[in-house]
């Protein structure tokens, strides 16, 4: 019975630590998920579409190319194309949209929201202050990181889920 205890425990103490060691690894690497979730944040706030772009997952680009196309073909069918395009402020054809890469489509949503917003809105949002508080390992491909944050100091807490993609850690949206 003590040997079976014994190895059990040996076994949990293994798991753990491997556990832990997985995560202090991929905490000590400068492409980490708290840092990257940070770089997309920071870099969303700051409008610096490009940078948001390239932290992004490639599924969660995927997703709002095929929802926008199907959005538009909706609003196209429901003859409120127009109404559709203004709300992002686009002026370019069904063509021209359709003719967007995935990573550009998706560019220029996220950069149709900046378009609208206020001056004031845009200087506050360039400067607001990001903390990361925590990040939870889910699995080995899967993790959570909460951060905090507010103009001028930090005191709004929001969590990112963020998937490893090419040994990169890269954001699929808000996991609040």
């Amino acid at each position: 019975m003590k040997t079976t205890i014994s190895y059990l425990l040996i076994i949990s103490i293994s798991f753990a630590l491997l556990a832990w060691s997985s995560f202090s690894l991929a905490k000590d690497n400068p492409s980490t998920a708290e840092s990257n979730a940070l770089k997309y944040i920071t870099a969303f706030f700051a409008i610096e579409i490009d940078e948001v772009v390239a932290i992004t997952h490639p599924n969660t680009i995927d997703q709002l190319h095929e929802v926008f196309i199907a959005e538009m073909s909706r609003a196209e069918e429901n003859g409120n194309l127009d109404g559709f395009l203004s709300e992002f402020g686009i002026s370019l054809s069904v063509r021209e949209i359709k003719e967007l890469s995935k990573k550009d489509l998706y560019a220029f949503v996220v950069s149709s929201n900046n378009r609208r917003a206020s001056k004031a809105a845009l200087e506050h949002m360039k400067g607001t202050k990001f903390e990361v508080l925590r990040s939870e390992l889910i699995n080995e491909q899967t993790t959570i990181v909460t951060m905090s944050m507010g103009n001028p100091k930090p005191e709004k807490e929001f969590r990112l889920e963020l998937k490893l993609e090419n040994e990169e850690w890269l954001v699929v949206g808000d996991a609040s």
